[in-house]
């Protein structure tokens, strides 16, 4: 597959300077003239730039690309790393076309035991890489960090406020394990909890 034709390269090379060797940024392979072999990599970043499931919009900077800077910053560790950026996805024409694009490369980037790690863009786009284990038919846990329950039913919902909904309920579901993390009891519909205990799916104490 050729992972290419949904990627804009990097606007410019995030390491202004040459990166410390002990750093992640010295064993990064990046998109930035060509595109990188992600089929004998490790990790894939995947810089994010979807916003429209959010009633927040875009923010003013490429969040993405503030996280990179950070992200090559970091001690390699010991062990062997084969790492690549991709670059930035482009948008489809609507957002359930960005979730299908999503579905599509991360099943791809599964299949060569190569890890996706995706940067940016709003907390519905998780939908997408869920759906990826759906195309492979492999079941996957689920961990969410996050103040709210992200399962609104109420008319005028955004995406990124559905999400969760969307993931529990997607038929046909490949989600083994499920675990709510840090919510916050005064932010939280005590519907919503009565719910995820009815699908027996674990909910921890909140935050």
């Amino acid at each position: 597959m050729n992972l290419a034709i949904f990627f804009d390269p990097l606007p410019e090379d995030p390491l202004a300077s040459p990166p410390a060797p002990t750093t992640l940024g010295a064993y990064a392979s990046r998109f930035v003239d060509t595109f990188p072999d992600w089929r004998t990599a490790d990790l894939a970043l995947i810089g994010l730039d979807e916003w429209r499931g959010s009633a927040a919009g875009a923010p003013a900077a490429h969040g993405a690309n503030a996280v990179r800077e950070r992200f090559y910053q970091l001690q390699k560790g010991t062990g062997p790393i084969r790492l690549v950026d991709l670059g930035n996805l482009r948008p489809g024409l609507t957002l359930e076309d960005t979730y299908l694009r999503l579905r599509e490369i991360v099943a791809a980037l599964l299949e060569n035991k190569t890890i996706p790690l995706l940067l940016g863009g709003s907390q519905d786009l998780d939908y997408g890489q869920f759906l990826a284990y759906e195309t492979l038919e492999r079941p996957v846990s689920h961990v969410t960090i996050d103040a709210r329950v992200d399962m609104a039913e109420h008319d005028g919902a955004t995406a990124e406020d559905t999400h969760l909904r969307r993931i529990l309920m997607h038929e046909p579901n490949f989600l083994f394990c499920f675990s709510q993390i840090g919510h916050q009891q005064y932010l939280v519909p005590p519907g919503v909890l009565g719910t995820l205990e009815k699908l027996q799916l674990r909910n921890a104490a909140p935050g």
